[in-house]
């Protein structure tokens, strides 16, 4: 699931200097390097906090990694489940990843957990995010009546605010060119209609847990987000009922 356990980490030997070391982690923005002797055996770690300890905690001088290194190192088999081994990320910072034959292919933190749960969560925060702000568009603009006229034929689902629509009923409702003057919006109706459609067609494969949203479905969710943010006031739907059609 995350790219960093399929990226063998650069690693040093424990003879290499604390020069060397620093070098690496500054050229790749790397936190830690694992301290290896061949491609199967772990010797330790070797990290920022390693480093510190031995300078500033200690009072002492590493000029090489041996003399800096912790030699615990936890290590986790390729197929080992994410959610297994979430304490021992936050509580080491990060894991070796070793393949079936013992090899570390990567090196997993929780920096990298945290990039692998903004790409899952984003959608469905920005879809989540998108439907608020819409619910805030038309709150209040139309009767009971009207936002029931907008089910499709045949469609006896029950009704009874805006909260009860879906978001092919949103564009429907906002299809029409009455009720668009209704929101009292300079932007084109069209263009915002299609851009809400396309918003719909992206729901329904991130609710069917599609695999295949690219970068440009999301980027389509953050551009419409970034426009009801600019066109839509930040009030409170529940201040502002519905209105129902007086007798």
């Amino acid at each position: 699931m995350i790219p960093a356990a399929c990226r063998p980490p650069r690693s040093v030997t424990r003879d290499a200097t604390v020069g060397e070391a620093i070098t690496l982690m500054l050229m790749g923005d790397y936190s830690q390097l694992p301290v290896m002797q061949g491609e199967r055996t772990i010797i330790g770690v070797v990290s920022w906090k390693t480093i510190g300890r031995k300078s500033f905690v200690e009072g002492g001088h590493a000029e090489f990694v041996r003399d800096c290194m912790d030699e615990h190192v936890s290590a986790v088999g390729e197929d080992r489940p994410l959610f297994e081994i979430l304490d021992t990320l936050v509580r080491e910072d990060f894991v070796l990843v070793l393949d079936k034959q013992k090899r570390v292919t990567g090196i997993v933190t929780m920096s990298d957990v945290g990039e692998q749960f903004r790409e899952v969560s984003e959608p469905y925060l920005l879809l989540g995010a998108i439907e608020n702000q819409i619910r805030r568009l038309i709150a209040g603009r139309f009767s009971l009546e009207q936002l029931r006229a907008v089910r499709a034929p045949g469609d006896t689902r029950t009704i009874d605010g805006l909260f009860d629509l879906t978001f092919a009923e949103y564009t429907t409702l906002l299809a029409s060119a009455d009720n668009w003057r209704r929101l009292r919006l300079s932007i084109d109706r069209n263009t915002f209609v299609a851009a809400l459609d396309g918003v719909r067609r992206i729901r329904n494969d991130v609710m069917h847990f599609d695999p295949t949203l690219e970068e440009q479905g999301v980027q389509e969710l953050r551009n419409f987000a970034r426009l009801l943010r600019a066109v839509s006031p930040i009030r409170s739907v529940e201040a502002t009922p519905t209105p129902t059609k007086k007798a």
